[in-house]
Parts: C-alpha cells; structure tokens; sequence
C-alpha cells in the first residue's frame, strides 16, 4: 500500500455524484470517531447528491433525527 505524501492531496469543497432518477443527497456513514481537537469526525460515502462545506444534514440516529454541519470535505 503506498502512502501519499500530505502535500499532493488536494483538498476539494465539495463532494458530488449524479443519482439516476433525482438529485436529494443519499449517503452512507461508513465510519466515525471523536478527535480531542477537530470533535467528531464523520467519513460519507455519497451515493447521490451533493455535500459541500456549511451544509447541514439531517440523520437518523436511534434516539430520533438529529442535523449535523458539514465543517470540511476531503
């Protein structure tokens, strides 16, 4: 596996894939975790739709619905 070096990842603003039948946001929280300096960190996988950075989401959690911002796209 190689390892790139930090200065040749770009990072992007937004994120966006076509969707077949409409353009609504559809995406998978594949993983998650807390960092002591950035708070949570959240990785997506978009299936359709756009996120970009200061959009606000909603997602299904098991106490109900809960918005989050979108702070950074990588």
């Amino acid at each position: 596996m190689a390892v790139i070096p930090q200065k040749e990842i770009k990072k992007k603003t937004e994120v966006s894939k076509v969707a077949k039948s409409n353009n609504k946001l559809r995406a998978l929280i594949f993983d998650s975790y807390f960092d002591p300096y950035k708070g949570v960190v959240v990785y997506f996988r978009v299936m359709s739709g756009k996120i970009k950075a200061g959009d606000t989401i909603k997602v299904v959690v098991p106490s109900g619905i809960t918005s989050i911002t979108i702070k950074k796209v990588y």
